[in-house]
């Protein structure tokens, strides 16, 4: 086993003041991972190696499937015992594969496999509301149904159009309510859709939609009333009536939101600029908290008691086990402390501050959220020749907060 635990070397802390810290994990998290309590926390390495800890990522054990070649892209469980899987692949022996865990991921069972789906090529999306119901998304259109925990499965027809939207999330609140949301794109009925259901899919509402460029990407409620959908271009619907309407902010600086989850009707946390996000005013205004090592944001999950919160970024587990602790403001007396010059720039950046001002980190961010380039804390002339012509996001972490000042590169 000396091999398997390689990676506990990897995680020397960047900053002290982290809030998130990255877990020591048995391997890199090649797939999805979910969490049932604050210490029951699951992930899977491809789809042959399925990981699970008790005790929150101090200690790990797996199980061994039989799939070589293919990989798990989502994972929901719906109680500390029972859990569902799926996946596939592209060119791989096997396709549409849903797998089950009764006994905390000690093992898991192949519930589907090759038999599933229009496409069969592979598994997408999974959730289910109890031990029995749920739905799983195959290759972005092909969404089935079961009642019976996965014996049999029955296709859901959400649009009347041939299901000609793509889908990107689906997330069920409970046995009834529940909702899609999908892609947009440039034929004419691909517009960004989000689809609500309070019969569990037999029928589908069209309750908020976007022309072609919009999309909407990541659903999350936190009660029957209160529900938050992240969107591309930094876009936040937030509805406060279970769905029939929906109202719209932006998170600055407008990169897409694809990972989201709110503890509460209040406080949330996101992915904008590819980092962690924390919004205390139901997604009004968002702050930065710090993560180490940094890394970009896929995945977010807390545990039912709203305490104890996993994500995933660059094929790590990162860790908090109090909301993210203080959050670190990008406050204005702060950010006058720096001087960034010239801007726009095609060669250098100048970088100035005084000595007070402890930089732990800097990164150089597109729009997207992507490191482009990391520099050492302690360099104040920073090198952004060979960069495409655009607009960049200059992230500097201190020991008194994090700021970040738009840079344009000519």
């Amino acid at each position: 086993m000396k091999s398997a635990f390689v990676m506990l070397i990897l995680f020397v802390p960047l900053w002290s003041m982290a809030q998130w810290k990255a877990i020591s994990t048995p391997s890199m998290v090649n797939g999805a991972f979910a969490t049932s309590s604050d210490s029951n926390i699951f992930y899977s390495n491809g789809a042959k190696n399925m990981y699970y800890s008790r005790d929150g990522g101090l200690k790990w054990n797996h199980f061994i499937t039989e799939y070589d070649s293919e990989f798990i892209q989502d994972m929901d469980f719906v109680n500390d015992s029972v859990g569902f899987a799926c996946g596939g692949g592209w060119f791989t022996p096997h396709r549409n594969i849903v797998l089950r865990t009764t006994n905390a991921g000690q093992s898991w069972e192949t519930l589907t496999r090759d038999s599933v789906g229009k496409y069969q090529f592979l598994f997408e999306k999974i959730d289910f509301v109890n031990i029995d119901s749920g739905m799983v998304l195959g290759y972005s259109y092909d969404l089935h149904r079961t009642t019976d925990a996965g014996i049999t499965w029955q296709q859901v027809n959400y649009d009347t159009v041939a299901n000609n939207n793509q889908v990107s999330d689906i997330y069920f609140y409970n046995g009834s309510l529940g909702f899609i949301t999908t892609i947009g794109g440039s034929a004419p009925l691909r517009k960004g859709r989000i689809y609500r259901t309070t019969d569990f899919g037999n029928t589908w509402v069209v309750v908020k939609e976007w022309d072609y460029s919009g999309s909407f990407i990541k659903a999350h409620f936190v009660n029957e009333r209160v529900g938050y959908v992240g969107g591309n271009f930094g876009k936040l619907f937030k509805t406060t009536d279970g769905g029939t309407t929906w109202t719209e902010t932006t998170i600055p600086p407008g990169n897409v939101v694809s990972a989201l989850w709110f503890t509460d009707e209040n406080t949330g946390y996101s992915n904008a600029l590819g980092t962690i996000h924390k919004t205390t005013d139901g997604g009004v205004s968002w702050t930065p908290q710090l993560m180490s090592p940094l890394n970009i944001v896929n995945d977010i999950q807390f545990s039912p008691s709203g305490n104890t919160g996993f994500l995933l970024a660059g094929n790590f587990l990162y860790k908090t086990t109090n909301g993210g602790g203080t959050t670190s403001i990008n406050n204005p007396a702060l950010k006058s402390q720096f001087k960034i010059y010239p801007n726009p720039t095609n060669n250098i950046i100048n970088l100035e501050y005084e000595n007070s001002v402890k930089a732990q980190g800097i990164q150089l961010l597109d729009l997207s959220g992507k490191n482009i380039r990391t520099y050492n804390k302690n360099e104040r002339t920073l090198n952004v020749s060979g960069l495409p012509s655009g607009v960049y996001f200059l992230f500097i972490h201190t020991k008194q907060g994090s700021v970040y000042e738009k840079v344009i590169v000519q």
